[in-house]
């Protein structure tokens, strides 16, 4: 059954990439690296950060937290990370720090706080109020703030009317409810990534991490899809009949185990490894009995 190809660039890293991505993740866009080499924005980020040429952990340095009081404002936080080789969040966690991403918010006047109150009382959100006053979302909160007025984020006003734009959207995609629109979704992503439609989310993530990387321990898997890693037996953790998303994809004969490889000496230093078969054919899918007929 055919699928729709991948538009970059997809398989194990060769020794020039790596080294490419080692000399450049600082000093380039994770967005820039992906466009050079042809490979995905996910996939860079995820070896970046696996490989170690960025460091989401160690502290800021004084040169660096200068770094960001100087160009915070002058250019995307997106650029700062990737100059400094650190993550977008973390750039924004210093910033505040240093209150360099403070805001001066206008003043109270009698007519604006008219208006606050009134679209309040009729329960409408900031973002709704602040287009009555040509201000954005954050700035208008505060002024609801200084005015004691409780956010309307669950008012039956905008229950109402999230509810009106999801019939909209549901009809507009011939669907009956929001069940049947995830589903459609999850197929569509599947597909686009070149895997069997049903999959979950995480499972893709995870054939795209092996596809791109090659084989990798459950801790590797985890951390290149953005899972938190609670141990072995509690990570991965699924939905499926198997109970995690590698015991799904093994049954279905998706991905196969490598078994224990040793690292290092002592009781304790073995990992599993885990990785597509050899007759996985991505964009191209078919099941392994297809596979086995076919040749």
């Amino acid at each position: 059954m055919s699928r729709k190809s991948s538009p970059t660039r997809a398989g194990r890293w060769s020794a020039d990439e790596i080294a490419f991505l080692a000399a450049n993740a600082g000093k380039m866009t994770y967005r820039q690296i992906a466009q050079k080499l042809g490979r995905s924005l996910h996939a860079v980020k995820s070896t970046a950060l696996r490989k170690g040429f960025v460091d989401r952990k160690r502290l800021y340095s004084a040169e660096e937290v200068d770094v960001v009081r100087k160009l915070y404002g002058s250019m995307p936080a997106a650029d700062i990370a990737a100059k400094l080789g650190r993550t977008v969040s973390s750039v924004y966690q210093v910033a505040d720090r240093l209150g360099v991403c403070t805001r001066q918010v206008p003043l109270l006047t009698p007519a604006t706080e008219r208006i606050i109150r009134d679209g309040h009382a009729k329960g409408w959100t900031d973002t709704t109020i602040g287009e009555q006053l040509g201000l954005d979302r954050r700035t208008l909160c505060d002024l609801r703030q200084r005015l004691g007025l409780p956010s309307n984020a669950l008012s039956d006003w905008r229950r109402k009317r999230v509810a009106a734009k999801t019939r909209e959207q549901l009809e507009a995609a011939g669907l009956d409810n929001l069940a049947q629109l995830r589903a459609k979704t999850f197929r569509e992503r599947a597909r686009e990534a070149g895997w069997p439609e049903d999959l979950r989310p995480r499972a893709v993530q995870i054939l795209n991490a092996l596809w791109d990387n090659g084989p990798m321990s459950r801790r590797e898997i985890a951390d290149a899809i953005g899972m938190p890693w609670k141990g072995s037996r509690k990570s991965l953790v699924s939905n499926d009949p198997e109970g995690s998303y590698l015991a799904h994809l093994m049954a279905r004969g998706l991905v196969v185990s490598l078994g224990r490889v040793r690292k290092g000496k002592g009781k304790g230093h073995s990992t599993q490894l885990y990785t597509l078969p050899l007759w996985i054919e991505r964009g191209v899918y078919h099941t392994q009995e297809e596979s086995h007929h076919a040749a």
